[in-house]
């Protein structure tokens, strides 16, 4: 996929560096206690297209293998918009994106990579000896495994490839297909490309910034736009993976071990640990002194940063009519908990998130509790359920999660201290684009306030009071919620200290 080439910087996942993706590249082969053992390849199967008869010459052989790929394999472009992370705040920008693809059924079943496919609007398919684009809908998605179905509206019957009878396996020899964005031609800026290589390792759980899935890794050049393109078996040309990212010398691809059982679910219209967004890991940079330098995803990480926390997962789009669309999850958000598990510990990875996904499957109809954070909204933290209660403001779920931040100008009313309390007194504000200004109105004396208001929603307040011919100063810090626009925070008064609480009027 070609959305903005996005370079992964696998440095921060103690991986290999150099990987580019098509989407992502990288790896962390921590916590894989966890992972599904790699399965041999089912026998009962049903995406397997036409068997072919091949020639026995090995040269024919080849020729009409690499024929038979390049006719299955397809172009995808998307239109649509994404929500990318500005720090702390966000922008929608247009996606606009490219990937690869292959036909797995003669009616025009189309296996892809989920990040090439999910959250988009259009897709448009361009097939080997066809005059022109064919349109296509999304069928299903497996968000963990990074898999997508997609199928061709019409012209059917489609050449179809078939999986491999073989798992992969270290000295496989095999060629990956696809459109990368390195090639282009005046004649055609996309061309079709087939390399050459071998597989080098074993299958392998691995888990990295924006999946977990079991993969291996092979040699044949690939480079974005190649994801979601076929690896296949050079001797039977029949699918062995499903291209995943690109890097300088070593490339990686799904595994067929367990890829094509979870296609076979996709192609009936199941989901698969999926409730419909399309995502990656967000982190907070710090220097050597742990000092936050900013907020991002990996293709944001500033040159001077020396290290990272997790946050969540930032979301870039969600599927129309999905789960996390019916939940209230919108494009823009951080996912911070999964079925009570926080997401900024320790894993850099998408691990804890999908194997909080594997042990309480929403697709199996299960109720699956989620805590957002929404910066459209001034960073606002929410909570809802997967296949239950809507999102709404966390403590007070009967309030709707904002979608945008209500502006805090306008003027506000509440009270400092207990009733009882020697610090007691009503409070009158005006907030206009950040300056606070108010009265503090005692039983026996006014007190004139002065602060400000971040763009963090911090709020630091003075209240200066004039009695009996002395001064005396009050400090106020506190938060401002923009979902409630309600202010709460602390009082100090000398050696007195107290709660404080304002609301918009």
């Amino acid at each position: 996929m070609t959305t903005k080439n996005r370079l992964l910087t696998l440095s921060l996942l103690g991986l290999l560096t150099g990987l580019t993706a098509c989407g992502g590249g990288g790896s962390d082969s921590t916590g894989d206690t966890a992972a599904p053992s790699p399965q041999a390849p089912s026998n009962t199967t049903t995406t397997t297209g036409a068997k072919k008869d091949l020639p026995s010459d090995p040269v024919v052989r080849l020729t009409q293998i690499k024929g038979d790929v390049r006719a299955s394999t397809v172009m995808i472009t998307t239109n649509g918009t994404q929500v990318i992370p500005k720090d702390l705040t966000s922008v929608t920008e247009s996606s606009n994106a490219r990937g690869s693809g292959f036909i797995m059924t003669g009616n025009g079943h189309i296996v892809t990579n989920a990040h090439v496919a999910v959250g988009q609007g259009i897709y448009t398919v361009s097939i080997e000896g066809r005059s022109r684009p064919v349109i296509a809908e999304l069928t299903a998605i497996a968000e963990c495994e990074d898999l997508a179905v997609l199928k061709l509206i019409d012209g059917a019957p489609y050449p179809a490839l078939s999986w491999s009878s073989q798992s992969p396996h270290i000295s496989m020899k095999i060629g990956v297909a696809g459109f990368p964005g390195d090639v282009s031609s005046t004649s055609d800026p996309t061309p079709y490309t087939f390399t050459e290589g071998t597989i080098n390792t074993d299958v392998l759980f691995e888990n990295n910034y924006w999946s977990s899935a079991d993969i291996f890794y092979h040699s044949a050049m690939a480079y974005g736009g190649n994801s979601g393109g076929p690896v296949v078996e050079l001797d039977t040309g029949t699918v062995v993976g499903i291209h995943y990212a690109g890097g300088t010398n070593r490339h990686m691809a799904l595994s067929s071990t367990t890829s094509r059982t979870i296609v076979d679910k996709l192609l009936a219209g199941q989901d698969v640990l999926a409730i419909g967004f399309s995502g990656e890991m967000f982190y907070r940079y710090v220097n050597a002194s742990n000092q936050t330098l900013g907020y991002g995803l990996v293709s944001q990480k500033p040159q001077q940063a020396t290290g990272q926390s997790p946050v969540g997962v930032w979301v870039r789009g969600v599927a129309a009519g999905g789960k996390a669309k019916r939940a209230g999850v919108l494009p823009g958000d951080i996912i911070t908990a999964v079925a009570g598990v926080p997401l900024n510990g320790n894993d850099q990875t998408m691990q804890t998130y999908c194997n909080a996904m594997r042990s309480n499957n929403p697709n199996a109809g299960r109720v699956v509790d989620l805590e957002i954070v929404r910066p459209k909204a001034g960073g606002v933290t929410c909570t809802g359920e997967v296949n239950g209660r809507a999102m709404g403001v966390k403590g007070a779920p009967s309030t709707a999660c904002p979608e945008t931040a209500l502006s805090p100008n306008g003027s506000y009313q509440g009270q400092a201290g207990a009733a009882d309390s020697k610090l007691n007194h009503d409070l009158v504000l005006q907030i206009r684009d950040g300056v606070i200004t108010g009265n503090g109105n005692w039983s026996d004396a006014t007190g004139t306030i002065q602060g400000t208001l971040a763009p963090s929603g911090a709020v630091v307040m003075k209240e200066t009071i004039r009695f009996q011919g002395q001064t005396y100063v009050a400090d106020y810090t506190g938060q401002y919620n923009p979902a409630t626009r309600v202010i709460t925070g602390r009082i100090t008064f000398g050696n007195l200290s107290d709660n404080w609480s304002v609301g918009a009027r």
